[in-house]
């Protein structure tokens, strides 16, 4: 999948990837390329876990984001009003095998234009790289 040329900057959740561990299956060859955005968010839910369950978690992988202005500044729903929040939250699954993998993050600057993220948040992550 393939997303560019978007401006989020007034969301609530930015670009959010998301999976129960309940579900199994894959995520995975995402690139997201020329936004701007509050935040990215990749990480498990545990809504929306009816079912039944997969014998495995979902594998996340492969996901590149590239030329991102990640503003820090979320919209909060109940205020309708901006307020701070994390840039960036990798979780994968704690189940061996299952962590986070090959995640690239390229040319990524912070609301202010500096370079880079100032607040992220990983766990279960195997591969990820900041360039």
């Amino acid at each position: 999948m393939r997303i560019w040329n978007c401006d989020l900057r007034n969301s609530a959740y930015g670009i959010e990837i998301k999976g129960t561990k309940k579900r199994g299956g894959y995520v995975r060859d995402i690139c997201v390329s020329r936004c701007v955005v509050p935040r990215i968010l990749v990480h498990s839910v545990a809504y929306n876990d009816d079912g039944i369950a997969a014998e495995k978690p979902p594998v996340f992988e492969n996901l590149c984001f590239s030329d991102i202005e990640i503003t820090g500044e979320c919209l909060n729903e109940e205020t309708e009003c901006m307020e701070p929040c994390e840039q960036a939250v990798l979780c994968g699954f704690e189940e061996e095998g299952y962590a986070l993998k090959d995640v690239v993050f390229r040319k990524i600057r912070s609301g202010d234009k500096t370079p880079g993220i100032r607040k992220i948040r990983m766990k279960y992550v195997e591969t990820a790289v900041f360039e």
